[in-house]
């Protein structure tokens, strides 16, 4: 996951990467991210996507931008099994279907599904020869100002 902006400026740097870590650190143990499906059956067994703490953070530096950059994971905390399905591909683009699934022990038979909706897009990484999907997460760096004091 990247995250670009043109936020970082020399004299600031420092602070900003604090703030930044600082902020990723403790965003992701109190936030979530919610979104509700819609057309839902109730006695659909939801999953429940919790992040976790993000890694590996590093500025890298490109055509005169700077980038943001760590690893993540995500842990399915719910009682639902967090499974999708791919469409018909257009190209490197194709809809990722996702499946839900009553508590009739079916899990993994896509067509025992109760539920079954395009939610997101996969697409093609061509370069590491695997598929991403889009719409998973979100994280957002905030500026902090902090007042430091020498004595």
């Amino acid at each position: 996951m990247t995250y670009v902006k043109n936020i970082f400026r020399k004299p600031l740097m420092m602070v900003t990467i604090l703030a930044a870590i600082g902020f990723m650190l403790t965003a992701s143990l109190s936030s979530s991210i919610t979104a509700e499906p819609q057309n839902v059956p109730p006695e659909a067994l939801l999953p429940d996507m919790s992040p976790g703490i993000p890694k590996h953070l590093n500025i890298h530096n490109q055509q005169q931008n700077e980038f943001l950059r760590f690893t993540n994971v995500w842990a399915n905390v719910g009682v639902g099994a967090l499974e999708f399905d791919e469409g018909i591909p257009q190209g490197s683009t194709q809809n990722a279907f996702q499946n839900l699934y009553d508590d009739a022990a079916n899990f993994g038979i896509p067509t025992e599904n109760i539920w079954h909706e395009p939610v997101s897009d996969f697409t093609f990484h061509p370069t590491h020869n695997h598929w991403h999907i889009g719409d998973i997460g979100e994280f957002s760096v905030r500026v902090m100002i902090m007042v430091l004091q020498v004595q």
